[in-house]
């Protein structure tokens, strides 16, 4: 048991405050493991999304190939130059949004309209950039997705760390220090109420 001077003041003021500090670290604890499990909960959500979105793309970029290998086949070497020709994307805005209170990137929708002269026009060719403008916002998308949960996994470790301080060090200690506070103030309540018990009887022994 600690001695008294060392940590909290054996008084009823003391052991009152470390009450209603404790009882705040309990809500605390409580209000994050809510927020841990709500972040847990998001964060496997988005993995499922990011999974889709990934197969979607891989299988989106697997059919641009094909395509591409059947304008080649048609437009021979002049497919390079006209596929040259189209236009980059450009003016990609990057703005902020909130999942769960946490900050991640937001990738505004990407316009792109790839152009190119019509004489190299065929279908294969005009279903490759379909697919290319699709999957160019799908990119995007995944790209959010995978910042989100690089920023929601950083804070599922911060919050589970703020958990655990409270359960296994901040509200073991405040009880601990209010269980030795009880302590000592229910022995000093013991030997006033026996030193009282002795005065009162060495009393009627001088009167007797």
């Amino acid at each position: 048991m600690a001695k008294i001077g060392e940590g909290p003041k054996p008084t009823r003021m003391e052991l009152l405050a470390l009450r209603k500090r404790l009882a705040l670290a309990k809500r605390g604890y409580e209000l994050l493991e809510e927020k841990r499990d709500a972040l847990i909960s998001r964060f496997f959500e988005l993995i499922k999304l990011r999974n889709n979105l990934r197969k979607d793309v891989e299988e989106s970029l697997k059919q641009i190939y094909e395509k591409y290998k059947e304008a080649k086949a048609i437009l021979g070497k002049d497919i390079d130059s006209v596929i040259a020709a189209i236009p980059p994307i450009k003016n990609i805005k990057i703005s902020q949004q909130y999942i769960m209170g946490v900050s991640v990137p937001r990738i505004e929708r990407v316009e792109w309209e790839p152009k190119y002269t019509l004489y190299a026009s065929t279908a294969a060719f005009d279903e490759m950039l379909t697919l290319m403008k699709n999957t160019t916002e799908n990119l995007t998308k995944l790209i959010e997705v995978e910042h989100a949960l690089l920023e929601l996994s950083d804070e599922i470790m911060k919050t589970r760390r703020r958990v655990n301080a409270l359960k296994y060090i901040m509200i073991p200690k405040l009880q601990q220090s209010i269980k030795w506070i009880s302590l000592v103030l229910e022995e000093r309540a013991r030997e006033e109420f026996y030193r009282k018990k002795l005065i009162k009887r060495k009393k009627e022994e001088a009167y007797a």
